[in-house]
């Protein structure tokens, strides 16, 4: 500052009134215009002072903002206010004062790079930057910022490692500094901390630094800091100390000393008898080599954190008290189990003290079993209640077949365990046996997959060699909700179908595949054999694992199976719909012999013939006639009877603002990420084909109800292309990635491999949509242009006719009245199918169907007595809603008017103010 032209210094002034926190009489006096040179000497005088030394850790590797900026190394030092958990572990940042010295520690290389000297006091209430990563909650709480200045960058850094921590000179004095502060930057093994942002440096740390390196014992000197002497090395160790035999004694020479002294069990500010207890409950058979269940291992690192949290006052103690060792745990490590088992007795445990040495030492090094993967589904599975676990054994080539149908084959003789198994109970695949194909050679047992069970079903189709070649049946299915297999068998897409006309040439690449990175037979018997004393089943096509254990074979061989596996699709995408829509599926809705319209035995023919020709289907029909209850009917059938081809299905509403982005998909925010950036989201069709938190192959047939109400051709864009059997290329891109356009594509077209790209949404050969149209619309049927509606079959669902004869009519409704489970009076049934015929016949170009019925039925038995005012209620409810628009309405309702129980005065009142009719001539009949 001296070196400054007067001009400059007010600048310079201004600049440290911005940068320091100042009292109010320090920054009144620089306002009023203290003399420069006053002020400085002032500042020096402040700094006099012995300053404290800090040690940042930090990374620069992949910050931006660390290498360069305003928040650059050497500039500032910034922090959360708390962790992500809400503990203050950045309290250092508070204790820093003005002048103290930062020395900055580079982590991924253990390298001290430079030192710089606090300039300002702490910001309380720092923002951040969105590059720091900080939670909503840290980011609500404020951070902590402080500038730096004087910032000097070392030549040649000092490494940590090497100089300090590995330096055998050193080790005695390390330890003894951790007994005797906290917060430091290195751990009991002499490794950095994890955890620690700003870490504390006292004058005896800082002494072995700057013996080891030069420039910074030369930045600490001009700094003002007085260094005692570097340690010379030698052992710590204090005299008398008491080492022990067992836990017992230990415990009592403990609590012993411990009431002789000033001290007292520190645990008990820390844990409840509650904590107590779900500690001690966890340590119960916990043993070397033993079980730990996930949760009771989460309450003994619990235990664990409870150990870090204390060990510099239990290190007080143990020095305090001349405690020892006791096998392999450390004194403070002693005190801390006897403090412990002191908090277990005054708990009145059920059962005895179990906090000891052995299992602490289990604990610490990992000595247990347990799940490795507790997130992958296989291993959430097996741990739910409920959850059996089956070994299905099959040759290799079968299994090739397996993999072909998605699906699993029993004879009649296991039709008893069939029926056993749930959805969601685990199957283990296990490939071995000779194949009856006479060209193939057998091979050594193996595992290579498992899955979460889906509904089981049945078949008649010939798919195994056997019952193709021979006379064996395989008709009972184990189908798949979720299903994986090793690397090797994900790359096997379409198999090649096993029987003897199938050369060996061509199904060995298929069955090297299966085999290639599963798990040898033997492995698993090693794993079972460890874990229970029992093999694994091998000797029937379906054998129950039954252990009685939490983590018995089945356990053990998904959390095995779960560091190696990839997911595959559930269904069979490449294969054709061969099967058939029983007229049963319709059995809720009623189609009336003799009425003009298709029989239910027809309309199930209709649409049996249109899945088997790979179309899809647009039902159309005048409002009421059961479009929709048919196609949801269909499709429930085909999930239930078909999970092998069909993993669910969907039903949306086709609406005038429809474009590509509500079918195909768009670019869209996402919720999970933070900042601007665009992602694509795939629409409600491409959503049917890949499920979206898995990304693996779904194969869902979609209902578009109302599709007319869509402008279709804007609607489906792209899709027109991909309706027509033919890949296509989408004008997107997946999540950031610059080279990968989005593709969809029909099975036949796919690569030849059972796992796809991001990028791809494959269309499954059984894929199909099936839309409702209104058949009286007609300015929406004209929408709908050729080139779509030729993709589709169109089937019809017509109104019946509904007979002249009162008599005719009642029997006529009280047949559909039966098979909507309703029981209305003959004279009610009479009136309602009088009001139906009346709708009907006015005019040609509009009548509703029966459901609007079943509404109009369903509302006038909800009352106990049957009125004209009641009728009248619910024609004006259900029926005016249809005819809004229609140019013939004023003659439907006039024909309404007719039927003798109408209230024409209300049924006119009603017309005028929501059809626009009036003046009605009830007189006439034209």
């Amino acid at each position: 500052m001296k070196s400054l032209e007067p001009e400059d210094k007010v600048e310079y002034l201004e600049t440290i009134l911005d940068r320091v926190s100042l009292n109010e009489d320090a920054e009144t006096r620089l306002r009023e215009g203290i003399d420069a040179t006053e002020l400085q000497d002032t500042f020096e005088s402040f700094r006099s002072s012995d300053p404290n030394v800090w040690i940042e850790k930090t990374y620069l590797e992949g910050r931006d903002y660390k290498q360069s900026g305003d928040y650059a190394l050497g500039k500032a030092i910034y922090s959360p206010s708390q962790s992500r958990g809400g503990q203050d572990i950045f309290k250092t940042m508070r204790e820093a004062e003005v002048g103290d010295v930062v020395l900055h520690l580079l982590q991924e290389d253990g390298e001290i790079v430079g030192a710089s000297r606090i300039e300002s006091e702490l910001d309380d209430e720092f923002d951040g930057l969105d590059a720091f990563g900080w939670s909503d909650e840290q980011q609500e709480e404020g951070g902590y910022l402080r500038w730096l200045n004087e910032y000097t960058e070392f030549e040649t850094p000092l490494d940590i490692y090497d100089a300090v921590f590995e330096n055998d000179q050193y080790t005695a004095a390390l330890r003894e500094i951790r007994e005797s502060h906290t917060h430091l930057p290195y751990d009991t093994n002499l490794e950095l901390a994890q955890g620690t942002y700003l870490a504390r440096c006292p004058d005896s740390l800082a002494s072995i630094l700057a013996a080891e390196h030069s420039p910074l014992k030369t930045y600490l000197e001009n700094a003002g800091l007085s260094l005692p002497d570097p340690p010379e090395g030698g052992d710590s160790s204090g005299e008398d100390v008491t080492d022990f035999d067992g836990i017992d004694e230990a415990t009592e020479v403990v609590l012993e000393r411990l009431r002789d002294s000033h001290h007292t069990n520190i645990l008990a500010d820390h844990i409840d008898n509650t904590q107590i207890r779900t500690w001690s409950d966890a340590l119960r058979g916990f043993q070397p080599d033993g079980y730990i269940d996930p949760d009771g291992l989460t309450d003994l690192e619990d235990l664990l954190a409870l150990l870090e949290r204390v060990e510099q006052p239990l290190r007080e103690i143990a020095a305090d008290l001349n405690i020892g060792a006791l096998d392999s745990a450390d004194p403070h490590e002693v005190v801390f189990l006897a403090l412990l088992r002191d908090l277990q007795e005054q708990a009145d445990l059920p059962y005895g003290l179990n906090a000891n040495q052995t299992k602490l030492n289990v604990l610490q090094n990992g000595a247990y079993v347990t799940f490795d993967n507790l997130d992958h589904p296989l291993v959430k599975q097996i741990r739910a209640a409920g959850t059996d676990a089956y070994a299905l054994t099959s040759p290799p080539a079968n299994w090739l077949t397996v993999l072909r149908h998605r699906a699993f084959g029993l004879r009649e003789s296991a039709k008893d365990t069939w029926e056993e198994i749930e959805p969601g109970d685990i199957l283990f695949f296990h490939a071995a046996g000779e194949s009856n194909h006479s060209e193939l050679d057998s091979q050594a047992g193996f595992v290579f997959g498992a899955a979460i069970a889906g509904r089981t079903a049945q078949k008649d189709d010939a798919w195994w060699y056997d019952e193709i070649e021979a006379d064996a049946d395989f008709p009972y299915l184990l189908t798949f909700d979720q299903l994986f297999v090793t690397p090797g068998a994900a790359t096997i897409g379409d198999p090649p179908q096993v029987i003897e006309a199938t050369d060996a040439e061509t199904l060995e690449p298929a069955l090297d595949a299966l085999g290639q990175d599963a798990i040898p037979i033997s492995e698993i018997n090693d794993l079972c054999q460890s874990l229970v004393g029992t093999q694994f089943p091998v000797h029937a096509a379906i054998d129950p694992i039954e252990d009685n254990t939490p983590y018995g074979r089945a356990a053990g061989i998904a959390d095995r199976l779960a560091n190696t596996v990839n997911e595959i699709s559930p269904v069979a995408i490449h294969r054709d719909f061969t099967g058939t829509i029983p007229a049963s599926v319709l059995d809720d809705l009623h189609f009336p012999a003799d009425a003009g319209i298709a029989s239910a035995d027809d309309l199930a023919g209709q649409i049996t013939a249109a899945l088997r020709a790979g179309d899809h289907i647009i039902f159309t029909g005048p409002p009421g006639t059961g479009k929709t209850e048919v196609a949801q009917a269909v499709t429930d059938y085909l999930e239930r009877a078909y999970p092998y081809l069909y993993s669910g299905s969907q039903l949306t509403t086709a609406t005038a603002d429809w474009s590509t982005f509500d079918t195909v998909g768009g670019y869209m925010p996402d919720p999970d990420v933070a900042g601007d950036q665009l992602n694509f989201h795939p629409g409600v069709l491409l959503n049917r084909l890949k499920n979206p938190k898995s990304g693996t192959q779904t194969n869902e047939p979609t209902i578009i109800d109302e599709i007319n109400r869509a402008n279709i051709d804007k609607a489906f864009g792209q899709l027109f292309t991909t309706l027509s059997g033919q890949r296509v290329t989408l004008p997107y891109r997946i999540n950031g990635d610059n080279d990968a356009e989005i593709e969809v594509v029909p099975a036949d077209q796919a690569a030849d491999s059972g796992t796809f790209q991001s990028n791809e949404f494959v269309v499954p050969e059984t894929w199909r949509i099936l839309g409702t149209m209104n058949t009286f619309d007609k300015t929406s049927l004209y929408e709908i242009s050729y080139a779509f509606m030729r993709r589709f079959t169109f089937i019809r669902i017509g109104v019946p006719d509904i007979p002249t004869d009162g008599t005719d009519q009642e029997a006529f409704l009280q047949d559909y009245a039966r098979a909507w489970g309703m029981d209305p009076s003959q004279e009610m049934c009479h009136q309602v199918a009088a009001i139906w015929r009346a709708t009907n016949t006015a005019i040609s170009e509009r009548s509703v169907g029966p459901a609007i019925v079943q509404d109009i039925l369903a509302y006038v038995t909800a009352h106990d007595d049957t009125s004209a005012s009641q009728l009248t209620d619910a024609v004006i409810s259900y029926i005016f809603p249809q005819l809004e628009g229609v140019p013939g309405r004023k003659e439907i309702v006039k024909n309404i008017g007719h039927v003798d129980i109408i209230d024409t005065d209300k049924l006119e009142r009603a017309a005028a103010d929501m059809l626009a009719v009036q003046d009605i001539d009830w007189d006439t009949n034209d």
